[in-house]
């Protein structure tokens, strides 16, 4: 900003602002009225909390889009977890993107030439009273009979204004909408029990876990017991089908051994309501999922310890010393 001859002056005077866009990051002058000051603080203030939740609410429906989208994958087609990490991982990037930029848009530095030039634009005022004041200010030409005009305008200006009404709120406002809108349809589809939402979400948070496929129908597995077995123990495999009814339904037992064989066994009906599987005379630990089309369980565990076996008995006499005789084995 320069200053210009005034016809009929002896010297140059300084003049209002421009209308062009300020380049320059102007500090908030000490010199200012109680009135400027406080309509530009509230006015950067309200700005930069509206940008930062603008920004953070922008960057968590990203995520929750590709949320959906990864689950929305993992419901349709089985997917190996390898293949789901990525989208769990950039989902992240996205929520901490959004956390970023709002955390920068609060606490960055405020430009109070910027400030005052969108409120003298948003409020309409040609002059641009409040950009020349705080420029004034910032040169120290306060002395000046034009400097003091336009400070004295500017204060009595906003003395009665609330800055933070010509804070633009639009973006904010329609990101927010949007995202309530979001949660609410994903609420709703994800409460659907055949959905499987609960188990959904814990495949995307750890998307190399122990799950189960999110099918509309499940097993509903007995848990191994806590304790080991013992070898040469049996133990029956049970569980029972959930969820959407399936006609003649043939579930199978794939188990695993230590060496990493498998074998696949037939479930057979209890007569109440569930499914077994005996297992007899166990000598090993090992593992089993539940198979049925597209249905399968989590990958359990079954831990059988080895039985102790007599390969031997020694014995060994000792005699009284009146027998005379030496200690056999």
């Amino acid at each position: 900003m320069h200053g210009v001859r005034n016809p009929g002056a002896s010297g140059s005077v300084p003049t209002p602002m421009t209308r062009r866009r300020p380049s320059k990051r102007i500090a908030l002058p000490r010199q200012l009225p109680p009135e400027v000051r406080r309509a530009l603080r509230r006015f950067a203030w309200s700005r930069g909390a509206w940008n930062g939740l603008a920004g953070l609410l922008g960057g968590c429906l990203a995520g929750g889009i590709l949320v959906v989208i990864a689950c929305t994958l993992d419901r349709l087609v089985d997917v190996p977890g390898t293949w789901r990490l990525p989208l769990t991982i950039l989902a992240g990037l996205c929520a901490a993107a959004g956390t970023a930029a709002a955390l920068w848009r609060i606490g960055r530095p405020v430009d109070y030439d910027q400030a005052a030039w969108e409120l003298d634009r948003r409020r309409g005022d040609g002059r641009d009273h409040l950009r020349s004041a705080v420029d004034f200010a910032h040169r120290g030409v306060m002395d000046h009979v034009f400097a003091r005009w336009s400070v004295e305008d500017a204060a009595a200006a906003w003395r009665s204004e609330n800055a933070t009404t010509y804070v633009r709120k639009t973006t904010a406002l329609r990101r927010l909408f949007l995202t309530l809108a979001f949660v609410a349809a994903v609420a709703a589809v994800a409460g659907i029990p055949a959905v499987r939402g609960r188990l959904l979400w814990q495949r995307f948070l750890a998307p190399l876990g122990n799950h189960m496929r999110p099918t509309a129908t499940w097993f509903e597995v007995q848990a191994p017991p806590a304790q080991p077995l013992h070898g040469g123990d049996d133990y029956t495999l049970r569980a029972r089908l959930r969820g959407r009814p399936v006609r003649d339904p043939l579930p199978m037992a794939r188990l695993i051994a230590a060496d990493g064989s498998t074998s696949t066994r037939k479930l057979m009906p209890d007569g109440e309501g569930a499914w077994q599987l005996p297992l007899n005379d166990l000598r090993e630990g090992l593992q089993f999922v539940l198979v049925m089309n597209r249905v399968r369980s989590a990958r359990h565990e079954l831990r059988v310890l080895p039985r102790p076996t007599v390969i031997a008995i020694e014995a060994t006499y000792d005699y009284p010393r009146y027998a005379n005789l030496k200690r056999k084995q």
